[in-house]
């Protein structure tokens, strides 16, 4: 891997935590169609995981006793079925099924926040 592309992946990376950090979201909306440019998509796809959750990590300390417990559940049976489910996706497609995914994927996800921009914080 060239110094180029190391150094592309390393702005990348920072340009995706400057979104989650403005955001509250999007890190690997942001990563993974901009790394798969110079990277297999097969490459991108974990390294934005383990990046989003070093990112993560980092801001569950400063957050901990912010977040809200009764919903957690939900979003670890969602880890839980996701993970081996993505897992078992990026092994079985072809690079080119799974850069037209990601494409799919993040613009679904854009047209999504587009239509539906309001989440009521409110209400727990």
């Amino acid at each position: 891997m060239s110094a180029e592309i190391i150094i592309f992946a390393i702005v990348v990376a920072f340009a995706a935590a400057t979104v989650q950090s403005v955001t509250g979201f999007g890190f690997s909306l942001t990563l993974v169609p901009l790394l798969a440019v110079a990277w297999e998509p097969k490459a991108a796809v974990p390294v934005s995981l383990l990046l989003g959750l070093a990112t993560n990590i980092a801001l569950l300390t400063q957050v901990r006793g912010q977040v809200t417990m009764r919903r957690l559940p939900g979003l670890y049976l969602g880890l839980i079925i996701g993970i081996p489910l993505g897992v078992l996706f990026l092994e079985r497609v072809d690079a080119d099924t799974l850069q037209i995914t990601v494409g799919v994927v993040v613009f679904a996800a854009t047209a999504l926040l587009y239509f539906q921009p309001s989440i009521d914080v409110g209400h727990d």
